[in-house]
C-alpha cells in the first residue's frame, strides 16, 4: 500500500523525466530546424490542453463539493485522504497554470530561443502537466462512481412508511 501511495504521488513527477530522455535520444536523429518549425504548434496544443485541464479541474471540484455529504467523502474526511486529494488538486492546477504561462512567454519570445534547455524544461513541465491532469482526473472519476454507486444501492433500498400500506387499489366502479 505504501509503494503504491509512494508511486501515486511521485510519477507525475519522474514519468516526465523519461519523457525529456526520449526527447533528446530522438531529437539526437532529428535536424534541429524541423524541431523547431513544429514546436510552436507543440506550444499552442499545451494551451489548448492546459486550459481545458484547468476547466475541467474547476467542474470537477464542484462536483466534488456537492457530495461532500456523502458516506464515500466522509470516509474520506475520516482517513485524512481530503488533504492528498486537495494536495493532487492543487498540483494540478498550478503545474498547468505554470505550463501556460511558460507557454505563452516561450510563443511570444520563439524566435530569440536559442536554447535546448528551454525545450527541456517546458517539455518536463508539460509532461507533468499531462500526468498530474491524468492523476486528478482519473481519481475524481473513481470517487464519483463511488459516490454514484453509493446512490444507487441507496435508491434501490424499500422504504417503508405505513402510509404506502394503508393506501387501497381503486375500484373500477368509482
Amino acid at each position: 500500500m505504501i509503494g503504491k501511495r509512494l508511486f501515486e504521488k511521485n510519477y507525475p513527477f519522474i514519468c516526465p523525466i523519461a519523457v525529456v530522455l526520449l526527447y533528446i535520444a530522438y531529437a539526437a536523429n532529428v535536424p534541429n530546424n524541423l524541431i523547431m518549425q513544429k514546436f510552436p504548434d507543440l506550444l499552442n496544443v499545451s494551451l489548448t490542453l492546459s486550459g481545458i485541464a484547468l476547466g475541467f479541474l474547476g467542474t470537477m471540484i464542484s462536483a466534488v463539493l456537492a457530495v461532500t455529504n456523502s458516506k464515500v467523502m466522509k470516509f474520506i474526511y475520516s482517513q485524512n485522504a481530503d488533504r492528498l486529494l486537495m494536495c493532487y488538486i492543487r498540483d494540478t492546477a498550478v503545474i498547468n497554470l505554470m505550463v501556460l504561462l511558460f507557454s505563452i512567454i516561450l510563443l511570444i519570445t520563439f524566435s530569440a530561443i536559442q536554447s535546448n534547455w528551454l525545450i527541456y524544461i517546458w517539455l518536463f513541465a508539460f509532461s507533468s502537466s499531462f500526468f498530474c491532469s491524468f492523476r486528478i482526473i482519473h481519481l475524481l472519476f473513481v470517487l464519483l462512481e463511488a459516490v454514484n454507486n453509493e446512490n444507487r444501492s441507496n435508491s434501490n433500498k424499500k422504504i417503508y412508511t405505513p402510509e404506502v400500506h394503508q393506501l387501497k387499489p381503486p375500484h373500477e366502479d368509482e
